[in-house]
């Protein structure tokens, strides 16, 4: 009998981090195995911008537990106290902006991930680059190509269901030349998925025959983890990124239209998405929800999102696959649901963004997410 109930008590002990002051805190650990992860400073500032466009900045006091919000377009500023939720959930705060509570995380890697409440009532996908990212200092691991997604709810040329996506390239000069190109829905461009580009003849970097007048761009001299762009569209655009030899992330400010997310193309395998992340969904009605996301070796993904009141949204799609593509970095699965939805992925570093579409190719939700230390 002393022997099971030994047992018993062995089988209930769980190992991991014990500390409330990491960011990896679990408080279902038992045993403390010395992996707690700490932030390096107790004040950390960030600048981002949505997927309806608009900028902002916030402030976290993680001695305090204590967050200061600005919108750059107004001014508004709101402040006050989040938490971090804990368990397996470790590392999502909930925080309140606009009397809504909603949801953000922060990649080890320097940026954060999460949704704020709009104006229109809904939420939006929400990046922010560290105000200590430094993109000129940087500039050998910036320059280089990328494929982007653009984020908005309003779609592109007023069709929702239309989502544009294409390819950078970021050159030493500081000029930028796009291939734009689309998948879903209608549009000015011939509809291209990720996996189809082979048969369209493009390469990498993108040059003159599909982007002839390349557009310049320079380091914000005020902010250093901000490019600003004189793009052909007639405005100055706003670019904050977090770039290292490990990844590449390029974002873009589209005043009152929303974001867009380029991550820079490097060569990765199935297996280099494997491990565990925290995510952001987004879906066409503006629903936002936080997440967990599991990639296995195999071309496996597992993903819940917990519901307030209502039915997880769990599930598993098989069968991930790279695409036969110069974009190194990405990974699609068609027909994956019962009405025979699709997922693209892009992946770079420790950073992942999705976007899932129905059999009819009209957009259903994009996430973003970064991945668990291991």
């Amino acid at each position: 009998m002393l022997f099971a109930v030994v047992g018993l008590i062995g089988a209930c002990r769980k190992s991991g981090c014990t500390d409330p002051l990491a960011y990896n805190y679990n408080e279902k650990v038992t045993d403390d195995d010395g992996t707690c992860l700490y932030h390096e400073v107790l004040i950390e500032t960030f600048s981002g911008t949505t997927d309806h466009g608009g900028s902002f900045g916030y402030e976290y006091n993680y001695d305090k537990s204590f967050f200061r919000w600005t919108n750059e377009l107004t001014g508004e500023v709101q402040e006050g106290d989040y938490r971090d939720l804990g368990g397996e959930y470790s590392g999502v705060l909930e925080l309140e902006i606009d009397n809504e509570k909603v949801h953000t995380f922060k990649s080890p890697m320097g940026y954060t991930v999460g949704y704020f409440p709009n104006d229109e009532g809904t939420y939006s996908l929400a990046f922010g680059a560290s105000t200590e990212s430094d993109l000129k200092a940087n500039s050998s691991d910036l320059y280089g190509d990328y494929v982007y997604f653009f984020m908005s709810p309003e779609g592109v040329n007023g069709n929702p269901l239309w989502k544009e996506w294409g390819l950078m390239s970021f050159n030493s000069n500081n000029t930028l030349r796009i291939a734009d190109l689309a998948t879903g829905g209608e549009g000015d461009n011939p509809s291209v998925p990720p996996h189809y580009m082979d048969s369209i003849g493009l390469t990498l970097p993108v040059n003159a025959d599909w982007d002839p007048d390349p557009e310049p761009f320079r380091f914000d001299p005020d902010h250093s983890e901000r490019l600003l762009l004189d793009s052909e569209m007639g405005m100055e655009l706003t670019l904050y990124g977090s770039v290292s030899k490990d990844h590449g992330i390029l974002v873009v400010d589209v005043p009152e239209e929303g974001m867009g997310i380029a991550l820079r193309i490097d060569e990765y395998t199935v297996g280099d998405l494997a491990g565990e992340y925290r995510t952001i969904d987004v879906d066409r009605e503006g629903e936002a929800l936080y997440g967990s996301v599991t990639f296995h070796t195999n071309g496996r993904m597992d993903y819940l999102y917990p519901k307030q009141g209502g039915q997880d949204d769990e599930g598993v799609i098989e069968g991930l696959t790279q695409v036969p593509t110069v974009v190194r970095n990405c990974f699609f699965k068609e027909d994956f649901g019962e009405d025979g939805e699709d997922i693209y992925l892009f992946f770079t570093g420790d950073c992942v963004i999705y976007v899932v579409f129905d059999d009819n190719g009209e957009f259903l939700s994009y996430g973003m997410g970064y991945r668990l230390e291991s």
